[in-house]
């Protein structure tokens, strides 16, 4: 089985406006590719690692912890699971995420 880390904000998290009520995970569209996929064949299972503020550009200075490039390398180390070979090819993977996102 594939594992899918979605690691973002929000708009992932399934926030529903004006309330702090949360979409159904077949509603959020980390459940809709999840359920797609599945109904395709394919056996994976989406980690939603969402946070509500998560910026990844520059902290916020009214609600510390929300930067989303701390902490990401360690995400992806985590969901890569044990094993060193595949802990070094995605610790190499989320230093390249890293380099990839300062960028913009």
């Amino acid at each position: 089985m594939h594992q899918i880390l979605v690691y973002a904000d929000s708009l992932t998290w399934g926030i529903i406006p004006n309330t702090r009520r949360r979409l159904p995970f077949e509603a959020r569209w980390p459940g809709v590719m999840e359920l797609a996929l599945g109904a395709a064949g394919e056996r994976v299972r989406v980690i939603e690692d969402c946070l509500n503020g998560r910026r990844t550009a520059w902290d916020d200075p009214f609600k510390p912890g929300r930067n989303g490039l701390a902490g990401v390398e360690q995400r992806i180390y985590r969901s890569a699971g044990r094993g060193r070979g595949r802990i070094r090819k995605y610790r190499h993977l989320a230093r390249r995420l890293l380099k990839m996102v300062a960028r913009c």
